[in-house]
């Protein structure tokens, strides 16, 4: 996988936004009890997923006409292939959370 330098620091800053707002919103459950709280966070972590690849991937490609990067290159399609994959791990935290909360 091919990223280019003036690609990376939005790659990066935005996938531990990410990840920061999930563990946010873990912790926030655990910290208080109540089980609508816990559905609550399970829906927006299961369902916010494509919608949050398709904003990471408008903002890249809007950074790669700024910035008058090549857009027909590999390092293009992987940037874009990253900012549409990442995002979609949300579901899959959100699926781990509610089996943690089941058992």
């Amino acid at each position: 996988m091919t990223i280019r330098r003036e690609m990376r620091g939005l790659l990066v800053a935005w996938t531990a936004v990410m990840a920061a707002t999930i563990a946010a919103m873990v912790l926030y459950c655990f910290s208080r009890g109540s089980l609508s709280i816990h559905l609550a966070t399970l829906a927006i972590l299961t369902t916010s997923g494509p919608l949050v690849a398709r904003v990471f991937e408008g903002w890249v490609r809007r950074r790669q006409r700024i910035r008058d990067l090549d857009m027909n290159c590999l390092a293009a399609d992987d940037e874009v292939m990253f900012s549409r994959t990442v995002p979609l791990l949300m579901p899959i935290a959100g699926a781990m959370f509610s089996y943690f909360v089941m058992m």
